[in-house]
């Protein structure tokens, strides 16, 4: 499942074969262990992610880039904000990937964009080549993060709003990693937030 909602389908999508028609208890237990599991690992190296493996194979970052793009749009619209992707578009960008972990990686960054925006408000992603490196960069004007909560930001279940599941962003962060690349954040209260995904080229 690629076209989620919410962080949390994300992550119930990649837990395994947990059958909705089991005891509920015995889901939750079923669902605590292979959250634990997932998230026990300091880090993921190629070989591995939440879905089972990564499978690093040749391809153009674009594509994974706007095929997130085009499934965050209703998210941008409801909330009435304007998603500004024309920094995704240009000659190929070669990287060695998974094109089903890096699309799932962007979607979840796009979603959590798009659920700081206030009507008007606006965010823009850009894709770059940089040394050795390729650079996704999704920037918003959206409420920001207050610096007491930016050291926990990538910590599961940690989350500024309400409704949050607090797994967006250690999910990414873990798919950014399996990638040999990394994932920052930095953000302002009031002013905005700026995500940068690095991935080897």
């Amino acid at each position: 499942v690629t076209a989620i909602p919410d962080d949390g389908h994300v992550l119930v999508s990649w837990l395994g074969d947990l059958s909705l028609s089991a005891n509920p208890a015995s889901l939750l237990v079923d669902a605590d262990k292979s959250i634990t599991a997932v998230f026990a690992r300091p880090r993921l190296t190629t070989g591995a992610y939440p879905s089972g493996s990564v499978t690093l194979e040749p391809l153009n970052l674009r594509g994974p880039l706007k095929a997130a793009v085009q499934m965050a749009l209703p998210a941008f619209q409801e909330r009435g904000a304007k998603l500004d992707s024309a920094g995704v578009d240009g000659e190929p960008i070669e990287v060695k990937g998974d094109a089903s972990a890096l699309e799932r990686l962007f979607l979840n960054l796009l979603l959590n964009s798009a659920q700081s925006l206030e009507p008007g408000g606006v965010a823009a992603v850009k894709v770059r080549g940089k040394g050795t490196e390729v650079h996704v960069t999704i920037r918003d004007d959206g409420k920001g993060i207050e610096a007491k909560d930016l050291e926990r930001i990538f910590d599961p279940f940690f989350s500024t709003r309400p409704d949050g599941t607090g797994l967006g962003l250690p999910i990414a962060l873990r798919i950014a990693q399996a990638h040999g690349g990394d994932l920052s954040l930095e953000s302002e209260l009031g002013v905005g937030t700026t995500v940068t995904v690095r991935l080897p080229q």
